[in-house]
């Protein structure tokens, strides 16, 4: 992986408990888990027709160096943009981190 190629900057998000509402249950919110520069793999997108409404869907795939324990239940943001986790993938020996993502629209 070249730092030439790593032209975008992302945060990876995670969800935590950041206190309770005062009658005993939890606030969670989401938490920068990690600031990468990663590069961006446009893997294209579909509309599909859900609860009387068409839906978009746009893929992405992350690359970036590693960092540890991302799982599908964190989050990416780009652009402005959030993303959800599909799969996050290792590549070599904790060399980097391949997160396929999409954004619904």
């Amino acid at each position: 992986m070249r730092a030439g190629e790593l032209d975008r900057q992302i945060v990876i998000q995670r969800e935590e408990v950041v206190g309770d509402d005062g009658f005993g249950n939890e606030v969670t919110d989401w938490v920068n888990y990690a600031i990468r520069a990663a590069s961006v793999i446009q893997q294209g997108g579909r509309e599909f027709f859900a609860q009387a409404a068409i839906q978009s869907e746009r893929r992405v795939v992350f690359r970036c160096r590693w960092v540890e324990s991302v799982t599908p239940a964190y989050r990416v943001i780009c652009d402005g943009v959030t993303y959800n986790i599909q799969e996050a993938r290792r590549i070599g020996r904790k060399i980097a981190l391949e997160l396929h993502c999409t954004a619904g629209g």
